[in-house]
């Protein structure tokens, strides 16, 4: 029926031509509702971010780090040193300046509001880890595997 206008006689003789081109209409709604459903779900989100963002800033959570030694070195601030087998130097103006070793651990560090000279010994380390070399590609590709098995299973069923 759609190919029917170019009136090409072999084509249409062909109903797997004619089926795909169906199915392939007939998939174009279910893509424009998934498209409206991200729109909203986005506009939603945002709503969201600035009604918790009003409320925190309004309840005063950002004066927070001033008032303890929030700003010391978390587990978080040692990821980068960890993840790439290194020293870290951290300086801050107002919180807390460290070393961090290549395990994570805090091989020195400054006190909270305090003007401190620190001084450690760093090692500079020579070659690189898997994530330095493959970056994200090796999480890419793993789900890029994952992705293909599922459909090839769903093929299969």
């Amino acid at each position: 029926m759609t190919l029917g206008a170019l009136i090409v006689p072999g084509l249409l003789a062909a109903g797997p031509v004619q089926g795909m081109v169906d199915k392939t209409l007939a998939f174009l709604p279910n893509l424009l509702a998934a498209g409206v459903i991200l729109g909203l779900g986005w506009l939603l989100a945002r709503i969201v971010q600035r009604i918790v963002t009003n409320l925190l800033a309004a309840v005063g959570v950002d004066r927070l780090s001033d008032q303890g030694d929030l700003g010391a070195p978390r587990p978080g601030l040692a990821d980068a040193g960890v993840e790439h087998r290194r020293f870290l130097a951290r300086a801050t103006n107002t919180g807390i300046s460290a070393i961090i070793g290549p395990k994570g651990e805090v091989v020195v560090r400054s006190r909270q509001f305090e003007t401190e000279l620190l001084q450690g010994l760093i090692t500079p380390r020579a070659g690189a880890t898997p994530y330095v070399r493959l970056g994200d590609w090796l999480a890419v590709g793993l789900a890029a595997l994952l992705l293909i098995g599922g459909v090839l299973l769903r093929r299969r069923d």
